[in-house]
């Protein structure tokens, strides 16, 4: 089987539309099995579990709290990620969308540098939280 490469998309972006088909093309011209999945709100941990097997990179493309929820999933299976910005500001990611293509390029050619961070998540189910809150930081920032 052929080494896979997954897209996770935030839900306003278009699965079948044309930075994600270019994106898919490009890596299917090199010879990846490319996957699919549009995050919702309601996402649990261990959505792509069954996708994860002979993964290679996840490409995130939405903001950040696209590119969060990407890295939990990708975190247990070591699976590197990378984040596409198609969201206001970008903190997290240093990719714009329309520069997906040259991106992959890089990567599939070895052109890249992996940055490892941190993922802390902390819950609380008291009162004063209702409903249950969850935090998620990376690097400094926060996303709830």
């Amino acid at each position: 089987m052929a080494d896979a490469v997954g897209i996770v998309c935030h839900p306003r972006i278009d699965i079948g539309g044309a930075p994600v088909m270019e994106a898919r093309r490009r890596l299917e011209e090199r010879g990846f099995r490319v996957w699919t999945y549009c995050a919702t709100a309601e996402e649990r941990p261990g959505a792509l579990e069954g996708e994860l097997n002979g993964t290679r990179l996840i490409v995130s493309i939405g903001g950040d709290g696209t590119l969060l929820w990407t890295a939990q999933q990708a975190a247990a299976a070591h699976i590197p990620v990378l984040g596409i910005n198609a969201g206001r500001l970008g903190f997290l990611t240093q990719v714009q969308l329309g520069e997906e293509g040259s991106a992959l390029d890089r990567w599939a050619a070895g052109d890249f540098t992996l940055q490892r961070r941190a993922l802390l998540e902390a819950a609380s189910t008291t009162a004063a939280f209702s409903p249950p809150t969850t935090w998620r930081f990376t690097r400094g920032s926060r996303s709830t």
